[in-house]
């Protein structure tokens, strides 16, 4: 009798079932990663509609880089393989927003966009507008990743 009690007791009641994306509810930082890992997804995104439609809106990217040597290798290299590289580009910033979403691979997409942002900076004085307040976000969403809240908000 004893083991078809414990038997019973394995099946969970259809009020104690788990409900479908109830791992994702569960996740303390579902908000930080929601937002970084839309934002990288939009990113790839964008990327990739606009590499398809104008192409030539890449042209001039580097041209505001504060190092010479960047701008002359996007026009070597980049420019003449637009198609290709900004496709591969897109997939990387795909890859990175579907690693934040996910929780099993998480901290390895955060390295991947704090690695991006870092790499941004390369393109001009601007784009420390962008990244450094993304990359002290980046820290605090580790450092909720890490260590994080006791109590779950219900949502």
């Amino acid at each position: 009798m004893t083991s078809v009690h414990s038997a019973a007791q394995a099946v969970p009641a259809p009020d104690q079932a788990p409900r479908r994306g109830h791992r994702f509810r569960s996740d303390p930082n579902r908000r930080w990663a929601l937002g970084f890992g839309g934002l990288f997804l939009a990113g790839g995104v964008a990327n990739l509609m606009l590499v398809l439609l104008v192409p030539h809106a890449y042209d001039n990217f580097a041209d505001a880089s504060y190092w010479p040597f960047v701008t002359h290798a996007w026009h070597s290299v980049v420019v003449p393989n637009v198609q290709s590289l900004i496709t591969l580009l897109a997939v990387f910033e795909l890859t990175t927003g579907v690693l934040i979403l996910g929780r099993r691979h998480r901290c390895l997409g955060m390295a991947a966009a704090a690695t991006f942002s870092v790499a941004l900076t390369l393109f001009g004085w601007g784009f420390f507008f962008w990244s450094v307040p993304t990359l002290a976000l980046l820290g605090r969403f580790a450092i909720r990743e890490r260590h994080p809240p006791v109590d779950v908000d219900p949502i």
